[in-house]
């Protein structure tokens, strides 16, 4: 007995030290992984890009914009409109779709195809097809969260979001987009409807979860960047999803309008994080959400895609996306406004230009580069009420103006304008009717602001 009792201290002292030595390998390693992570280089760059102002667009984004400007000024209104609409594609669901979509392209001269569940050779001959078929060639896109996989049979369907969001060398995030951008570009694919830019912070979301990089909004940035770069450098256009972020939801905006309740500040701290400095390394497109987000747009049941806060004034104006179009359009408008500083009094625009016959020249010049500009027409015709008395020419200009206007701050100018007119030819009656129209567009205007 006294010899067993000696063998069970001496086993379990034994036992002990083992473990001992175990445990301090497994912590001395744990701290060694918790130092990497810190302060591993990938980070540490990373870090730096917060300081970026201005985004790096992809030099290819460059490439043919002088062909594309020389397209865009022969369309009109009509076909400017649907070069911005894409139709849905199926390389799986027979004739008759490949049919329907030959009409969308042939007919209504849609600018895009948006492939989804298929095989790659059929989608790669309906890509030809299609191309033929299009006065202008189309942008083709896939949603490949992770690879042509996610949407075509017999084709690499890479790990989840999420596996990936494990991984510590962002390089090899990078190759991985490189490789998914090389699959594209061979298919015939323009753009990818991707990388999830989501933070996973709502267990009970049941949309996003594995789709997303995770629950930190570093880890998830640097990613994002990484996977972005990759296909970029592929020359595949991106779309960073789901804007202003879809993480913290608990309902699907596929079947309803989810809620994000919190307030700008938290929203800049994390959902918006991803976004804002994807945009600031040169992120090429932005898939916008259905969401409800009361800090960005106050109206009630307003979804973000539908926001001119949303979109036009944070996406574009205050994080920089598309700032070389912006920046384009806004010389355009300052141009006009040099040429025309005029205001409103008492529904009549008194134009305050010394050359007036320099000014109708240059508008005349506006509507002969763009016959559909709303803009155009109507500051020529304000231009002519000062010049000329052939009211019909100048009543012609203005309806040619709200023919093409969009936009009640423009549809008010014109109805404005043609008061103006009226009033002129001594026509009280319909001087009323035009003043009713142009004070409805006229508040109808500051509602939209």
């Amino acid at each position: 007995m006294l010899v067993n009792f000696r063998l069970k201290i001496g086993f379990f002292s034994y036992f002990d030290r083992v473990m001992i030595d175990k445990f301090i390998r497994t912590a001395l390693l744990t701290l060694l992984i918790m130092i990497y992570t810190v302060f591993r280089p990938e980070v540490q760059g990373y870090q730096q890009q917060e300081r970026l102002t201005e985004p790096l667009d992809p030099p290819f984004l460059a490439e043919g914009a002088a062909w594309a400007d020389s397209l865009m000024q022969k369309m009109n209104l009509e076909e400017r409109i649907a070069q911005m609409i894409m139709v849905y594609g199926y390389s799986n669901m027979g004739p008759e779709h490949e049919k329907a979509v030959l009409r969308q392209v042939k007919r209504q001269k849609v600018g895009g195809i948006l492939f989804f569940q298929g095989e790659p050779r059929e989608q790669a001959r309906l890509t030809n097809l299609f191309q033929e078929a299009a006065d202008i060639p189309l942008l083709v896109a896939i949603d490949g969260e992770n690879g042509l996989g996610m949407r075509l049979e017999n084709t690499i369907a890479y790990p989840a979001t999420m596996i990936l969001g494990g991984i510590s060398d962002n390089h090899l995030i990078y190759r991985l987009g490189a490789e998914m951008g090389k699959q594209f570009r061979r298919l015939g694919v323009h753009m990818n409807l991707a990388p999830v830019a989501d933070i996973n912070n709502n267990p009970a979301n049941p949309v996003i979860g594995s789709r997303s990089y995770g629950e930190d909004r570093y880890n998830v940035t640097s990613k994002v960047v990484a996977m972005m770069e990759g296909m970029q450098d592929q020359r595949v256009l991106v779309a960073a999803k789901h804007f202003p972020g879809h993480g913290d939801t608990d309902s699907d905006s596929h079947r309803t309008l989810p809620l994000i309740p919190h307030e700008r500040d938290r929203l800049d701290s994390l959902e918006l994080y991803p976004f804002r400095q994807a945009i600031g390394r040169g992120l090429t497109g932005i898939m916008v959400a259905h969401l409800q987000v009361p800090a960005l747009d106050a109206r009630k049941m307003r979804p973000t895609t539908l926001s001119r806060p949303a979109i036009g004034g944070l996406l574009k104006e205050e994080m920089g996306l598309y700032r070389e179009a912006r920046e384009a359009y806004a010389k355009e408008i300052a141009l006009l406004k040099d040429f025309i500083p005029a205001r409103f009094n008492l529904g009549r625009l008194l134009l305050k230009q010394g050359d007036r016959r320099g000014y109708v020249g240059h508008m005349e010049e506006i509507v002969k580069i763009n016959p559909r500009s709303a803009k155009g027409h109507l500051f020529l015709a304000r231009g002519l009420l000062y010049e000329s008395q052939d009211y019909d020419q100048i009543l012609g200009l203005v309806n040619k103006g709200l023919e093409y206007a969009q936009e009640s701050e423009l549809k008010a100018l014109g109805y404005f304008l043609m008061a103006d007119v009226y009033n002129r030819k001594k026509e009280p009656t319909r001087v009323r009717e035009a003043l009713k129209k142009a004070n409805y567009y006229k508040e109808k205007s500051k509602q939209e602001k």
